[in-house]
Order: C-alpha cells, then structure tokens, then sequence
C-alpha cells in the first residue's frame, strides 16, 4: 500500500526477495523493470520510466491478467488538486495520457523511512487510475515539471 505501484485483480505486491523485479534496461534516462513475479500468476508487468527534459513518463505493459481489472496507484504527500485541463496538480503535474479519470482518496499506514526506522502511521493521498481490461493493456502517465 506505501508504494507508487499497480494493484493486479485488487492484489498488492507481494513482500519477499522472491518477488522483486529485474532490471531489464538501465540508461541515464530510461529505467525499465519487469515486476510481474511480485504479483503472482500474470504473464508480464513491464514498467518504463524515462527521463525527458520537461517531464517523467511512466508506461506499463501488461498481459495475462485473469480477472481483467488493474489500479494504476500513485501516492503523494501533498493533497492532490484537479486542475482546469483535468490533470492533477501534486507540486508536479500528474497526467494519464489516455484521458483515465483518477479516484483520490486519504490512505493511513504505517511508514518507514527505511527497513530499520519506523516512522509511525503516515497519511498520504492514493491517485488511483481504474482500468478493466482483457487480458493486456498499456497505459501511459507523465509526470509534468
């Protein structure tokens, strides 16, 4: 729940050195992951973020999810608001780039700012982009500085 990353048929990431991701690309601009082993029985979650001069864009590839529903989450500190283009404003500009209206909503947990230091309950706001799909998809956000 404390991390900007997908929830796959309303399953969050599973904890464990099993499930991490592997790097499959690394530039000084381009970070690209596979992270579908933290999620159990789907075929690929890809993630790309690449670096641009003026924003952030996040893409994910995904196939093989069964249940055809996926959550697109990012969490912020900062109170989100919608702004006249429909966007939404976090102290950067937050876009789903194929017109995804995002639920907000308030979200305590406990936090950390590391494994060793807890921080204790934490209040963030989680954007969510809702998408039910067949068994693939591909979405696209940017984050605008």
């Amino acid at each position: 729940m404390g991390h900007s990353v997908p929830i796959v048929n309303g399953k969050y990431q599973s904890e464990g050195r099993q499930y991490s991701g592997k790097v499959l690309e690394q530039t000084n601009y381009n970070f690209k992951l596979d992270i579908s082993a933290a999620y159990g029985n789907i075929d690929e979650l890809i993630v790309n973020y690449q670096m641009l001069s003026d924003r952030i864009k996040v893409s994910y590839n995904c196939k093989g999810i069964e249940d055809g529903n996926i959550t697109f989450r990012f969490l912020s500190f900062n109170k989100p608001v919608i702004n006249s283009d429909g966007n939404i404003e976090v102290g950067v500009v937050l876009k789903s780039t194929s017109g995804l209206k995002p639920e907000i909503k308030k979200i305590e947990f406990a936090g950390h700012i590391s494994v060793a230091k807890s921080i204790g309950k934490v209040e963030v706001y989680a954007i969510d982009y809702k998408l039910n799909c067949s068994t693939s998809v591909m979405q696209e956000f940017e984050f605008i500085v």
